[in-house]
């Protein structure tokens, strides 16, 4: 059989035999046998032996003890179910010295098998298996370089099972409340940034703002725009803030449009009057900024003294 093939039988003793279910045993590298569950409970790691057949087969009488003196490793025994119940078998083998019991079925059947017996007076383990599983094992019996291993099954109860289930409840609990405590902080936190940060102007109060379109001769050096870096060209339209500072008008709209002050010196964007320094006046005058109205920005000297002496004349033609 090839290393690490598995054959499985299924068995119960209803005498206190100790009944096994789901019994397997698998041939493995360096033709090593490996047994799961056993009628007694085995302790430890388990325990390691060399097979040999009873003598009777079926070891329903008592049974010719093993030569102790051919291995060094206890002496496991290969029986033959049938004619006697599974105790009496088993209850041979530990009055002739052996181990521990391996017994086989002797019908091709994969039915769940039922033991009767008392085997209260049994310390041995003992294990039961098909009958393809008992002649895989016939096939290393009195071989020196053959191991058996017995191993404690695996038992699992109700309260093992509710108790992985609760932990694992627990456990995912907590995570998946974790995650959502700190998704709500997050949250949390970016909403008081948004109502912390000001709002800004509306379109209206955007379009209150003054436009004039960029000429060259009025200034004396290059100007560039502070929100998008690049130079004013002839013709291009701005807009002025309260502040006397000039932006694009695409790029200075969408920045008012969020925040309600200038990029430059934070100044609020929108005032209801304009501070313009005049040569007449001692120091600043201060005119009234009506929203909607179109009073120019920059006059003239020419313009000026034009406009006195218009009034001037109209004085005198009145008198």
């Amino acid at each position: 059989m090839p290393a690490g093939g598995g054959i499985g039988g299924d068995a119960v003793d209803e005498g206190g035999g100790g009944g096994v279910r789901g019994i397997w045993a698998g041939i493995v590298r360096r033709r090593e046998v490996l047994l799961s569950g056993a009628a007694r409970r085995i302790s430890g790691t388990g325990i390691v032996g060399v097979l040999t057949v009873a003598n009777p087969p079926n070891a329903c009488a008592p049974l010719e003890a093993a030569d102790a003196k051919e291995s060094n490793y206890p002496f496991f025994v290969l029986i033959e179910r049938g004619e006697c119940n599974f105790v009496s078998k088993v209850q041979y083998a530990q009055d002739a010295g052996y181990a521990a019991a391996i017994v086989y079925d002797n019908e091709d059947s994969h039915e769940l098998v039922k033991m009767s017996g008392n085997g209260f007076s049994i310390d041995i383990p003992a294990v039961f298996v098909s009958k393809e599983a008992g002649f895989v094992l016939s096939q290393f019996v009195n071989d020196k370089d053959a191991r058996l291993y017995m191993l404690p099954a695996l038992e699992t109860s109700a309260w093992s099972v509710l108790a992985v289930s609760s932990i694992s409840l627990l456990t995912l609990s907590a995570i998946l409340s974790t995650f959502l405590f700190v998704r709500r902080q997050r949250l949390r936190r970016a909403n008081l940034r948004l109502l912390q940060e000001p709002t800004g102007l509306s379109n209206d109060e955007i379009k209150a703002l003054p436009i004039v379109a960029f000429n060259q001769k009025d200034v004396a050096s290059p100007e560039s725009c502070a929100i998008c870096l690049e130079e004013y060209a002839f013709g291009d339209k701005l807009r002025i803030l309260p502040c006397k500072h000039r932006f694009h008008v695409p790029c200075i709209d969408n920045w008012l449009n969020r925040r309600p002050f200038c990029p430059i010196c934070k100044r609020e964007a929108f005032s209801t009057s304009i501070e313009v320094s005049s040569d007449n006046a001692p120091l600043l005058s201060s005119i009234s900024w009506q929203l909607g109205s179109t009073l120019p920005l920059l006059v003239s000297p020419g313009a000026a003294s034009g406009r006195a002496a218009e009034s001037s004349s109209a004085g005198e033609s009145s008198l």
